[in-house]
């Protein structure tokens, strides 16, 4: 093994914790697959290519600091080097999950209005949710700016946004249920 190869182990892992780390990188899980296009989709008769995204980044480390062994120095330009990595990561994965969801049709649009429990509950009938063992709901994840998080905290639902909301849940829950291939009773773990 070469130093050079020594060096590029070492940020491949490096970045791996720091990905590892980041609240959105780390819910997605990754392959490592070798292939020459970009991801292929399909919705009712429509077609989404997405290419195959190539990211390049440069670390810049001074001589300075490798001869005088600065970790502080290098320390930070690694983590610096990695966050322009996770981000340029984050861009290219909303870019790819709008277009998608544009195909799909599950987009929602608020038209600039704040967050409001009619939105939200238009959002849950667009989405697949799936249910425990218990049949509790396994709601998804909302990925928002932290000042549109404070707002969606702030929402209240009226009575009878609560109702249309179990009966989202309840619906969810039948199509789940149903499209499962056995049935409890006759399962054998």
């Amino acid at each position: 093994m070469t130093f050079r190869d020594i060096e590029i182990d070492i940020l491949r892992k490096y970045f791996q914790v720091l990905v590892s780390a980041d609240p959105l990188s780390r819910q997605i899980g990754s392959v490592k697959t070798l292939h020459a296009g970009g991801f292929r989709y399909e919705e009712k008769n429509k077609e989404l290519v997405t290419p195959l995204h190539k990211l390049s980044f440069t670390i810049e480390i001074s001589i300075r600091a490798i001869k005088e062994f600065d970790l502080e120095e290098m320390g930070k330009q690694i983590y610096d080097f990695s966050q322009q990595q996770i981000e340029k990561f984050h861009k290219m994965m909303f870019e790819t999950l709008d277009k998608v969801t544009e195909l799909t049709g599950n987009q929602v649009s608020a038209e600039g209005k704040p967050p409001s429990p009619d939105l939200i509950l238009d959002m849950l009938e667009k989405v697949e949710i799936r249910f425990d063992n218990e049949g509790k709901p396994i709601l998804p994840t909302l990925v928002v700016a932290p000042e549109t998080g404070k707002k969606l905290a702030e929402v209240k639902f009226t009575p009878e946004q609560e109702e249309r909301q179990r009966q989202i849940i309840e619906k969810k829950k039948n199509e789940f249920y149903a499209k499962k291939r056995y049935r409890g009773l006759s399962y054998i773990d």
